[in-house]
C-alpha cells in the first residue's frame, strides 16, 4: 500500500501537471497552455491595463492566535483591492488542523473569485476519508484563469517545492501570473531561482510572480531573480513581513516582468496569518523598460551623526517605475537648514562643523529627499569614578563594567548607586534594583546619543557554613547530537559527569520522537548512566513513530541528585509551528524544599514577552528557593532577560562573554541560571561555560547556596 502510494505521487511530480482548476462557484476544465490570447504574440496588449497583485502566505489559514479562521483571510484580501492573488501553504482536505476544507475553494467562494489550486505535497486520504490530503499554492482572480500548470522545482527533501503558472485573461490580455513557496535550504533556493528564471524565459508576454522566498532581498537567490524581474517593493526599507506580530524582516516578494510600470507597493497589518501579506499596484506599458517616469527620491543612509571636524560621503538615488535605480548624487541640487552645523560643500560630501542637528536637502527634477544630520563633540562612554553610599567602589577601573558586592544577608535597603561620567557633556542614567539580592545598571550616554556603556553592580548577600552547597546545570542537548548533528547521548552524559552538577534542566529533548535519537526515551537513559531523579514535559506530543512504541515527545527534562518530589508542565502561550513549556519540579534538597524549573522559549520577542510574564507569574506564586534554567533564545540586554534580572540572580552577571550558543563558533549568550533571593550565588570563577561539542549549545554550571538559618534547623528538629 506504501509502495503503491510512492509511486503515485511520484508520477504527480515528474509530469509538469495540468492542475484541476475552477471558477468559483463550479469546478471547470480549462484551456490548453497552447490557447492564443490577448498578449501572447496573437493578439494586441492593452498599454492601460492595471492589477493590484498580492501575495499571502496564509500558514494554512492559521493566524497569531493559533485559531484557523478562513473568512479573516478573505476579510484581508477584500479589504485590499487585490484582483490577482498568490497564496502559499494552502490546505486541501489535508488534516484536522484545517478542519479537512479545501481552503482554495472556501476563500474563492467568499470573494467571489476565480481560483487554481496547485498541491506541492499530495497524500492518500485517512482511514475513513476519500478525499487526497493535500497542501500547496493557490491562485485567486477577479478575472477568468484559462490554464494552470505546476512546474516542479529541486528540493531539499523535507517538502517537495513547485511554481504554480496560471494564465489569466484580463479583459483581453494575457497575464501569466505565478506563486511560490521556496525551499528552507539556502543552497537549494538558488537552484530553484535558476529553475523559476529558465520556466519564466522561455514563456512570452507580460509576467507577475507572488514569491514567498524564505529569504531577504540581500541574499543570492533573491538577487538572482531579480536579474530578470522587477521587485515592487524596490524604492521601499523598512518593509516587513515576518513574524506578523512583530515584523522583523522582508521574505516575501510581488516581482513583475519589466513590461510593469511600479505604482504604490505596502505590506498589510494583519494577524490572520503569522505571515504579512504584500500588495502593489501595476500598470502594463510596453515602453515601461525604455521609458521610464521618475518614482523616489532617497539618499542611501535614512541619518548621519559625525564628530566636529569630520566629513563623511553619502549617495543619492532616482527610483524609476520600471524597476530600475539609478545614482544621481553628482546631478542633484543641494541645501542645508542649518549650515553652521553640517553643509555639504560639493555633492555627496556632508561637512561636520559644530554640535547640533539639521537636515540637508536634495532636489533632483521635480522631486526632494532630506538627511537628518546630528553633529557631536565626542563618543566618550565611559565612567570616571563609581560610588556605593557615597564611598567610592575600591576596584573600579573605567573600561571594568562588572561588579559585585557582598551585603549583610539581614540587608533590606538597596545601596545608592552614583556615578560621574568622563566626558561632562555625556549623560548617565542609574537604574537601580528594587529589593535585595539584585543589580544596578549604570547607563552612559556619549555625547553623540549613539555611543553607550553599561556598567553593573552586582548585590549579593553573604554565606555561613549553615548554607546547602547545589550546583546546577542549563543544557540545551540538541536532542543528544553534537555540533556534526552526530547522536552520542554517552557524550552528553559524560559532558554533565565531569562538570559536577548535581541538578539539570535539560532542553530540546526527544523521547520515543524519531530515528534521529534512535527512538530512545533520551531522559530515561541520561537519568540511567548518571544515577539520578528526573522528571520530563513534553511540549510536542504526537503519534507513535511505529507500532509498539509511546508518543512521539519533545520537550524539556530535569536531572537530580536529589529526590522529586513533584512535577508539573505548564504550556506557554506559543505562535507558530513549536508549541513551548515551563516544566517545574520540587526537590528535596537535604531537607529544603526548591523549585527548579526548565524552560525553552520561542524565537520571536513578542512571544519571549508573553512567555517571560507567563514564567515569572508561576515561578513568583512561590514562598521558598526558586530556580528557573534554560535556553530563553536572548540574549542579556534584552528587555525580557532585563525584567527577569529585577527579580532574580544570575551568576554570569559578571562574564560579558559567556557565550553558549553555537558550539562550533560562539557568539551569542542565549541560555540563563536565575535563582531568586531565597539562594545565594557562588563564587565568580564557579561559573563556567562548559566547553564542549557535544550539543550544539555549551552547557552553563554554577554553584548557588539554598540559604538555612539556625532557627530553620531548630523548627525542624522540633518537628
Amino acid at each position: 500500500m506504501e509502495g503503491k502510494r510512492l509511486i503515485q505521487f511520484r508520477s504527480l511530480w515528474f509530469i509538469a501537471m495540468v492542475v484541476l482548476l475552477a471558477t468559483t462557484p463550479v469546478y471547470r476544465a480549462f484551456a490548453s497552455p497552447d490557447s492564443g490570447l490577448a498578449g501572447d504574440g496573437k493578439g494586441t496588449v492593452q498599454p492601460a491595463l492595471k492589477l493590484k497583485a498580492m501575495s499571502y502566505q496564509i500558514n494554512s489559514g492559521k493566524g497569531t492566535d493559533n485559531v484557523v479562521d478562513l473568512d479573516r483571510i478573505a476579510d484581508v484580501i477584500r479589504a485590499s483591492g487585490a484582483d490577482v492573488i498568490g497564496l502559499q501553504a494552502v490546505d486541501k482536505h489535508y488534516s484536522s488542523r484545517s478542519s479537512y476544507e479545501d481552503q482554495a475553494k472556501r476563500i474563492a467562494d467568499a470573494l467571489g473569485m476565480h481560483y487554481a489550486y496547485g498541491p506541492t505535497v499530495d497524500l492518500a486520504p485517512e482511514q475513513g476519508k476519500t478525499e487526497r490530503r493535500q497542501f500547496g499554492t493557490a491562485i485567486l482572480s477577479k478575472y477568468p484563469i484559462e490554464s494552470a500548470v505546476l512546474h516542479p522545482l529541486s528540493n531539499s527533501g523535507t517538502e517537495k517545492r513547485a511554481l504554480f503558472e496560471a494564465r489569466i485573461d484580463v479583459n483581453g490580455t494575457a497575464v501569466r501570473f505565478y506563486t511560490t513557496h521556496m525551499d528552507t535550504s539556502a543552497a537549494v533556493r538558488v537552484k530553484q531561482a535558476d529553475e523559476i528564471l529558465s520556466i519564466l524565459g522561455g514563456q512570452t508576454g507580460p509576467k507577475i510572480a507572488a514569491v514567498y522566498a524564505n529569504a531577504l532581498d540581500t541574499s543570492a537567490e533573491v538577487k538572482r531573480l531579480l536579474t530578470s524581474l522587477s521587485d515592487a517593493f524596490f524604492d521601499q526599507t523598512g518593509v516587513y513581513t515576518n513574524p506578523a506580530y512583530l515584523p522583523a524582516k522582508r521574505i516575501s516578494y510581488i516581482m513583475p516582468s519589466y513590461d510593469w510600470e511600479l505604482g504604490e507597493a505596502r505590506a498589510i497589518p494583519s494577524l490572520a496569518s503569522i505571515h504579512l501579506p504584500i500588495v502593489s499596484e501595476l500598470t502594463l506599458n510596453p515602453d515601461a523598460h525604455a521609458n521610464p517616469s521618475l518614482k523616489a527620491l532617497a539618499f542611501t543612509d535614512k541619518a548621519i551623526s559625525e564628530m566636529v571636524g569630520n566629513e563623511m560621503n553619502v549617495k543619492l538615488n532616482a527610483y524609476y517605475t520600471n524597476g530600475t535605480v539609478k545614482e544621481v548624487t553628482s546631478s542633484a541640487s543641494y541645501a542645508s537648514r542649518q549650515p553652521e552645523v553640517a553643509d555639504m560643500p560639493s555633492p555627496g560630501l556632508v561637512r561636520a562643523q559644530a554640535a547640533g542637528k539639521t537636515e540637508i536637502t536634495a532636489t533632483y527634477g521635480q522631486l526632494t529627499a532630506e538627511l537628518p544630520v546630528a553633529v557631536y563633540m565626542t563618543r566618550n562612554a565611559e565612567l570616571a569614578s563609581l560610588q556605593i553610599d557615597g564611598e567610592p567602589l575600591a576596584s573600579f577601573a573605567p573600561d571594568r563594567l562588572f561588579y559585585r558586592t557582598i551585603v549583610p544577608r539581614e540587608a533590606k535597603q538597596v545601596p545608592v548607586v552614583t556615578a560621574q561620567p568622563a566626558d561632562p557633556n555625556a549623560s548617565v542614567e542609574v537604574l537601580a534594583p528594587s529589593s535585595l539580592p539584585g543589580i544596578a545598571y549604570v547607563v552612559v550616554t556619549a555625547d553623540d546619543g549613539k555611543t553607550t556603556a553599561e556598567y553593573r553592580v552586582q548585590f549579593t548577600a553573604g554565606r555561613t557554613e549553615l548554607d546547602v552547597p547545589v550546583r546546577i546545570m542549563s543544557f540545551n542537548i540538541h536532542h543528544g547530537a553534537d555540533s556534526g548533528d552526530t547522536y552520542d547521548l554517552e557524550k552528553t552524559a559524560d559532558a554533565i559527569r565531569q562538570s559536577g552538577a548535581e541538578v539539570i534542566g535539560l532542553q530540546e529533548v526527544d523521547r520515543y520522537y524519531s530515528t534521529r535519537s534512535n527512538l530512545e526515551d533520551t531522559v530515561a537513559r541520561l537519568a540511567d548512566m548518571l544515577g539520578m531523579h528526573y522528571a520530563y514535559g513534553p511540549n510536542l506530543d504526537r503519534a507513535p513513530q511505529q507500532p509498539g512504541l509511546p508518543n512521539s515527545q519533545y520537550g524539556t527534562a530535569v536531572l537530580s541528585k536529589y529526590p522529586i518530589v513533584e512535577q508539573r508542565n505548564y504550556a506557554l502561550t506559543s505562535y507558530g509551528q513549536e508549541q513551548r513549556g515551563l516544566l517545574e519540579t520540587r526537590i528535596d534538597m537535604d531537607g529544603v524544599p526548591v523549585y527548579f524549573y526548565s524552560t525553552h522559549l520561542g524565537l520571536d520577542a513578542v512571544q519571549q514577552q508573553t512567555q517571560t510574564d507567563e514564567i515569572l507569574a508561576i515561578a513568583g506564586e512561590k514562598d521558598g528557593p526558586v530556580i528557573i534554567v534554560g535556553d530563553f533564545n536572548a540574549r542579556p540586554y534584552s528587555p525580557d532577560m532585563r525584567r527577569i534580572a529585577a527579580a532574580y540572580q544570575e551568576p554570569f552577571v559578571s562574564k560579558p562573554d559567556a557565550y553558549t550558543i553555537a558550539s562550533n563558533r560562539p557568539y551569542a549568550k542565549i541560555d540563563y541560571i536565575w535563582a531568586n533571593d531565597k539562594l545565594l550565588l557562588g563564587d565568580a570563577e564557579r561559573a563556567e561555560v562548559v566547553q564542549t561539542e557535544v550539543s550544539d549549545h555549551f552547557p552553563i554550571v554554577s554553584d548557588l547556596y539554598v540559604k538555612r538559618e539556625l532557627n530553620d534547623l531548630l523548627l525542624g528538629a522540633g518537628e
